[in-house]
């Protein structure tokens, strides 16, 4: 398995070293309501959806991070007005509602680049449906670190304007 898991990393900087690389894949585990990860043609690769972020479904140092931070990344931390509690429900509803909707499908994956953990950042496509723009929409996540010249801008941002219209999830606070 490791030579697997060692075999796609490898593959997966090659072709993001061209530019981009688009996979196709099951997906065979849900970390929370943001990153996933997916098998295909033998490999393993551990997605974090590109654009987004979610709120954590545990305790752990991140979550220490969202309900004290005012700014993160020169934008404003709606997660800090949520109380922690209610922090961490949005948290397990999101990872629960990303497993709902990918977990054994097949999804497709437009990997633009790697992160400091080695997990590929992307658009996950599920048919139709732009899941990183669906978890917005749910308020279940937030825009985070997108940029006007994004590649999805104008679908995350109108899904986070039908959120906070509807005050779903996040935006209800």
């Amino acid at each position: 398995m490791k030579k697997i898991i060692l075999s796609g990393i490898l593959l997966f900087f090659f072709a993001l070293s061209l530019n981009a690389l688009t996979i196709e894949g099951k997906v065979v585990k849900v970390s929370d309501g943001d990153t996933i990860e997916v098998s295909s043609r033998g490999y393993l690769y551990k997605i974090r959806l590109m654009g987004i972020d979610t709120p954590e479904s545990s305790r752990n140092a991140k979550f220490k991070r969202d309900i004290s931070k005012y700014y993160e990344n020169n934008e404003f931390n709606i997660f800090i007005k949520i109380p922690p509690s209610k922090l961490l429900d949005l948290g397990q509803e999101a990872k629960r509602e990303m497993y709902r909707l990918v977990y054994g499908k097949i999804v497709k994956v437009e990997i633009e680049k790697v992160d400091r953990y080695g997990r590929g950042l992307g658009w996950v496509w599920l048919g139709d449906t732009l899941v990183n723009a669906y978890m917005v929409r749910k308020g279940l996540a937030r825009p985070y670190m997108l940029s006007f010249s994004s590649k999805y801008y104008s679908l995350i941002k109108s899904a986070e304007a039908e959120a906070k219209a509807n005050k779903r999830g996040i935006y209800a606070y």
